[in-house]
């Protein structure tokens, strides 16, 4: 299994890969960089310390979301439709081992980039403005952007399997939006609409609750459990696949 994931890692993340993940996270470190809003007269922006650190919060965030789902499925393209190289792989090792070994590879590749760029907006926070401060919340939401970006990762394999058209991922990031949209800002979780609810047991967003904060609509271990639920349709529709085509 080990040998399987750095021959996945020698295919998924080559070094034009890897240079352009480079170039995501220096646009993304320039991108938060304007966002702190560190030009601002210091005073001010003490004076009004919540407000910009909400409004930084929250534009990161919806920035790191939209980066991690469009990175993530990049990688999902580049190992299933253009180096289709499992069939060589599959001379060595039965099917199962190949396509667990990737599974992992690419997630290993999405938790690195994710937590990355979360880093490069605390950092950027807390060394450019005067108002941001680390705290356990920043822990909590590393956590669901990490449960977010592999839980959707998943999705796109699932379906990029399934289909077997890289533009069938597109559903997915729309319907990702349609679960933003519909997300209210500074609500109660119980005060969500239906949709908003239904739509959240596969499509998550990661909102801002009244008397919660940052957090997923349904919990950690929710999204883990369909995580593997997903990881098991993979392995069973993997299985009986044509590698071929």
């Amino acid at each position: 299994m080990i040998n399987l994931i750095k021959l996945h890692f020698s295919y998924l993340y080559s070094w034009k890969i890897i240079y352009i993940s480079l170039i995501i996270l220096l646009i993304s470190l320039i991108s938060f960089t304007f966002l702190s809003n560190f030009y601002y007269d210091n005073n001010l922006l003490v004076f009004y310390s919540d407000y910009y650190t909400e409004e930084y919060t929250f534009s990161s965030l919806s920035l790191i979301k939209i980066i991690v789902l469009l990175q993530s499925m990049f990688i999902v393209i580049n190992g299933f439709v253009i180096n289709k190289y499992d069939v060589y792989l599959l001379i060595r090792s039965n099917r199962l081992s190949v396509i667990l070994s990737k599974i992992i590879t690419m997630l290993i590749g999405v938790i690195i980039f994710t937590v990355s760029i979360y880093l490069l907006m605390n950092i950027i926070g807390l060394f450019l403005t005067p108002y941001y401060k680390f705290s356990s919340e920043h822990l909590n939401i590393m956590y669901d952007l990490i449960i977010f970006s592999i839980l959707y990762t998943l999705l796109y394999i699932f379906l990029i399997i399934t289909i077997k058209n890289m533009y069938s991922l597109l559903i997915i990031f729309i319907l990702y939006f349609i679960s933003n949209i519909s997300s209210e800002y500074l609500v109660m979780k119980s005060d969500l609409s239906i949709f908003t609810k239904l739509i959240n047991l596969v499509f998550p967003d990661i909102g801002y609750f009244s008397n919660i904060g940052y957090d997923l609509y349904y919990s950690n271990l929710y999204y883990i459990a369909i995580c593997i639920g997903l990881i098991q349709a993979i392995l069973v529709i993997y299985k009986k696949m044509d590698i071929l085509n």
